[in-house]
């Protein structure tokens, strides 16, 4: 893939954890392509990250698949497996095993929210159910014009 022998070795996370000695994490969306085949698969780790939790695949939030470390794991359609809770579990896990206070760390997390499907947590379904969202004069502007 063209981004993995350009972009992907001059990243922030690279420089971070090269140059200035940070612990580096990455959890949730990486790239479109990310986890195919012509990628690497699952195995792959882009360079710089120390801990990473990679979504294979688009947006999916039940039945997805994340790269931990280089090792694919199916999450279902549990209420316990919204990926969002799962990258953010994954998160405080990296945290509470942090022991060096002298090392700075950078830690990115990633999920897919701003992309369809937006599939809220079971627990969020009927929560705003009667909740309209205010629409001001602009709102969606673009496409009255067209």
């Amino acid at each position: 893939m063209e981004w993995q022998r350009t972009h992907e070795k001059r990243t922030f996370g690279t420089i971070l954890k090269n140059q200035k000695n940070y612990r580096t994490f990455y959890a949730g969306k990486y790239l479109n392509e990310y986890g195919t085949k012509s990628a690497g698969g699952p195995s792959h780790v882009p360079p710089g990250w120390d801990w990473w939790a990679g979504l294979l695949g688009n947006s999916k939030y039940y039945n997805y698949t994340l790269s931990i470390n280089g090792t694919a794991k199916f999450y279902s359609d549990k209420t316990q497996d919204y990926l969002t809770d799962v990258i953010a579990g994954i998160a405080v896990d990296f945290i509470r095993s942090y022991d060096d206070y002298t090392q700075p760390f950078l830690m990115v997390l990633a999920p897919p929210a701003p992309h369809a499907p937006f599939t809220p947590a079971l627990r969020h379904n009927d929560k705003f159910r009667d909740v309209k969202a205010k629409r001001t004069p602009n709102f969606n502007a673009f496409t009255q014009l067209v």
